[in-house]
């Protein structure tokens, strides 16, 4: 079983080539060369191997290689391998194993996958997977439905920057001067500072208490920072100065300012950082549909290992969890859906044959046996 080719260095998975597998690493070449030397498997990971791709799922490869007693005590340290998208990840197997052990959702299929998606596996391959039931326990409930809720939060916070951004909260960033209420001396009318169309390099602050101020106007001076740039609200003058013109007081609403802006540069900062095909689903359905797909899938799939049915890679629910991905489903029946799933998973676990927790001592065994040649 081999759709990896040593000579030329590379991958072919059904459609897919993937020409210069190796060489599509930042690494140093003896580190590429090493690995590729202790290989021990390679497969597809991801939509495909769940078999919830569509037309533009990127095909994801994930490995395992041998790492070296050095590597494991931290000279030289080498946990993995990936290219920069991080769509190609080979680990080590002193960092997988652990982290398959403790039921980490985002490697638990790595014994799991089909053998059509198996790339490439050595006879050590074979040997973890036929040990792999000895990696599961009870602890999937709390992994799974973890990573699920979490999928849900990341929706209701999107959701949260949509509304906000679609209503026009973002259209510009908060100004201190519209925090700042003014009541006249003359007249008593109130409004905002920024209403106000004055030469404020003409004006200065004294302070009353915290948040109120009294405001004059010196006509000898212009030299006077009111509002600085950077929204800095600063009162420069301990008391009044003599032959100013006393305005009126002002309340600065400091703590709603400092809410707003830290609010705008966080959605700023989101906008900056989000995924823009992912954000289109957002505009397309109202929420964010890939995140409720994995969230779905990572709930039915703890049920399941909780059952005793292993870890199902291949997904006989793909044309609802499809479905999901393609908008079927309004954003209220996700929310109100997925935490359902919890009940579910609760009395899975009540039943559940599974052990408590994986031996630790197991697997270290497992992996002396494997890395000292000791498989039998």
């Amino acid at each position: 079983m081999s759709n990896y080719n040593f000579e030329t260095d590379t991958v072919t998975y059904k459609d897919h080539i993937i020409e210069d597998f190796f060489k599509s690493f930042p690494q140093q070449g003896y580190i590429k060369d090493y690995v590729k030397d202790n290989l021990i498997c390679l497969y597809v990971g991801g939509s495909h191997a769940y078999g919830l791709d569509t037309d533009t799922s990127d095909l994801d490869i994930r490995g395992i290689f041998k790492d070296s007693i050095d590597m494991i005590l931290g000279y030289q340290k080498l946990d993995q391998l990936a290219n920069d998208s991080q769509d190609i990840v080979i680990y080590s197997l002193s960092k997988l194993l652990p982290l398959v052990a403790e039921g980490n959702p985002n490697v638990m299929e790595c014994l799991w996958v089909d053998e059509e998606e198996i790339l490439f596996a050595t006879y050590e391959y074979s040997y973890l997977r036929s040990r792999r039931e000895d990696f599961l326990s009870k602890i999937v409930k709390h992994k799974y439905s973890g990573y699920a809720m979490s999928q849900l939060s990341r929706i209701k916070g999107h959701d949260k920057w949509l509304v906000k951004e679609q209503s026009g909260k973002f259209e510009k960033k908060p100004n201190i001067k519209d925090y700042i209420i003014f009541v006249d001396s003359e007249d008593g009318h109130v409004c905002k500072l920024s209403s106000l169309e004055w030469n404020f390099n003409y004006h200065y602050f004294t302070k009353v208490k915290d948040e109120i101020y009294n405001l004059f106007f010196d006509i000898e001076c212009s030299h006077y920072p009111l509002i600085e740039e950077g929204n800095s609200f600063i009162p420069i003058q301990q008391e009044r100065v003599e032959g100013t013109v006393y305005r009126g007081i002002i309340w600065f609403n400091k703590s709603q300012f400092q809410i707003d802006l830290d609010e705008y540069n966080n959605w700023k900062k989101w906008k900056e950082n989000r995924n823009e095909t992912r954000h289109q689903l957002e505009v397309d359905y109202g929420y964010d549909t890939k995140f409720a797909l994995h969230a779905c899938r990572l709930m039915l799939m703890g049920i399941e290992i909780l059952q005793g049915k292993g870890v199902i890679v291949k997904r006989p629910d793909r044309d609802f969890l499809l479905d999901v991905r393609n908008g079927k489903y309004t954003y209220n029946y996700i929310i109100e859906t997925i935490p359902n799933y919890i009940s579910e998973l609760d009395e899975a676990y009540k039943i559940s044959k599974l052990q408590n927790s994986v031996d630790k001592k197991m697997v270290v065994d497992l992996i002396k046996q494997i890395l000292f040649k000791k498989v039998i």
